[in-house]
């Protein structure tokens, strides 16, 4: 098996299809692994990003990929996932044939090492915990005497059931009350899937109610990043060609007043954004949105609808679900170690220390 660096797009234009097709034949894997989610997130946050497309290659066919980036800060080379560092792309792992996991897990464990006269920290973050890529990369680290540091960050997701009645039923009281009442007011409003034709303006509501909505909070919200609006502009126009866009709206007298943005892999939904008018927050057009989308999702087959990483109160709501996302960071220097594991690590544990203190500080009742 050969590996192969590539240091740009260009180079790696006669692999795309192939890379898109393995990621296809693996299911677990997020869109965020897709070779155009890739190439759409750096082209809008970091253009000049030295990167590193890694292929693993026999006999012309592809068996393996995976894409770094070099960040410099605070005068440290760091080397993360391509995709990560703006939370916009999270289950970032290697992709592989599932019948060549060993071999290219171990291979990438061994490339990593071999480079680190490269990279100062590398920082590998939203790995699923439950990935096989883990504890390969943690071996080959620990091997070479580097100091590392694990963290853990949650992850949601819905488990869509065969029906939406069946999705409805498995709510809570409270929810599923609020999501009925939502439906009956906009039983008369159009639940609009964007097309090719009318993506421009569709992408311009996306980011007004998204705005509107998180301004009515005294929040910026997500698009007042120009990185973040072109980003969704290279990736809506990418993914709608391959039929992953998932994004809808709900129209009233031909007025957005509710948006709904994410995109299709296997039989999993990843939500992405959404926006809703909240002058009309009383009535809840996100909520009905939301549900709306779910019937739609659950009668075209999905079986997963993806939050992303965190644990939102407003995710629970819907029934979710969490397990876990790791981040590791491995350093070799002793500078490297004593920056980013040692000092992180110590504050962490003051951190815990003084918060076990204050909880059994006894308090004079009042």
């Amino acid at each position: 098996m050969r590996l192969a660096v590539l240091r740009s797009w260009d180079e790696a234009l006669p692999f795309l299809a192939a890379w898109e097709s393995l990621l296809a034949d693996s299911p677990d894997h997020t869109i965020c692994s897709h070779p155009e989610w890739l190439r759409s997130w750096q082209e809008a946050f970091c253009p000049q990003a030295a990167i590193f497309l890694v292929l693993f290659i026999e006999e012309e066919t592809l068996l393996g990929a995976v894409a770094f980036y070099e960040e410099r800060r605070g005068g440290f080379r760091v080397w993360r996932f391509l995709g990560d560092g703006t939370t916009d792309s999270d289950g970032l792992d290697v992709l592989y044939a599932a019948e060549q996991r060993e071999s290219v897990l171990a291979r990438i464990g061994d490339w990593l090492v071999a480079q680190r006269s490269q990279w100062d920290l590398l920082e590998l973050n939203t790995i699923p915990a439950d990935s096989p890529t883990v504890p390969v990369l943690r071996r080959s680290m620990e091997v070479m005497g580097m100091a590392s540091r694990e963290t853990r960050q949650p992850h949601l997701h819905v488990t869509l059931p065969q029906s939406y009645a069946e999705f409805e039923a498995g709510l809570s009281a409270k929810m599923r009350k609020r999501v009925r009442q939502a439906r009956r007011l906009f039983t008369k409003t159009t639940v609009r899937r964007v097309s090719d034709a009318d993506l421009p303006e569709s992408l311009e509501a996306l980011f007004g109610l998204h705005t509107f909505s998180w301004s009515a909070r005294d929040r910026e919200g997500a698009f007042g990043e120009a990185g973040r609006r072109k980003f969704y502009q290279l990736l809506s126009r990418r993914l709608l060609q391959r039929g992953a866009l998932n994004f809808w709206l709900l129209e009233e007298d031909g007025k957005p007043i509710a948006a709904h943005y994410g995109a299709g892999h296997a039989t999993t939904h990843t939500f992405m954004q959404a926006g809703f008018d909240p002058t009309r927050s009383k009535d809840s057009p996100g909520v009905a949105l939301q549900s709306f989308v779910m019937e739609r999702l659950i009668a075209a087959g999905y079986k997963r609808f993806d939050f992303m990483a965190g644990d939102d109160a407003y995710k629970m709501r819907w029934g979710s679900t969490a397990d876990e996302y790791m981040d590791l960071r491995f350093a070799h220097s002793t500078q490297a170690k004593l920056r980013w594991i040692f000092a992180p690590s110590l504050v962490s544990v003051l951190r815990r220390f003084l918060s076990s203190v204050i909880k059994r500080t006894p308090r004079s009742e009042h």
